[in-house]
């Protein structure tokens, strides 16, 4: 995946699956439970597994908020607010890996936070 890939993407349950197993470090899949298929998420733990549903990262400020805070481990995010007086609003969601600046824009702060956190992920890669 690349960055025009990345910022084409809407969000939505396959932005949430990729921020999921890219940055939060859990394994995406698709599970089926007593005939409900459910967005799935595995991690492996010291004496196990757990699996959870994957949070609306793309789409719910407070699931968006938990990647946030992951990006710390490749040195935080600088989040802003924008707005026009003909009300226009807009989110950018900044960071810095390897000495190089990763700035996303976006309608929802959750959606410049994901983007932004998996463009830093696949520079560090």
């Amino acid at each position: 995946m690349d960055r025009e890939m990345i910022l084409k993407m809407e969000p939505g349950r396959e932005l949430d699956a990729l921020v999921a197993e890219k940055v939060m470090r859990g394994t995406a899949h698709t599970y089926v439970f007593n005939n409900k298929t459910i967005n799935g998420m595995m991690f492996q733990i010291e004496d196990g597994v757990i699996i959870s549903r994957v949070p609306h990262y793309s789409t719910d400020i407070s699931s968006a908020w938990e990647v946030q805070e992951k990006l710390q481990d490749y040195g935080g995010m600088v989040l802003g607010c924008y707005g026009s007086k003909n009300g226009a609003r807009w989110f950018s969601a900044q960071t810095v890996v390897n000495g190089k600046e990763i700035s996303v824009t976006s309608h929802t702060a959750p959606e410049a936070i994901c983007k932004a956190a998996l463009l830093a992920v696949l520079d560090k890669e």
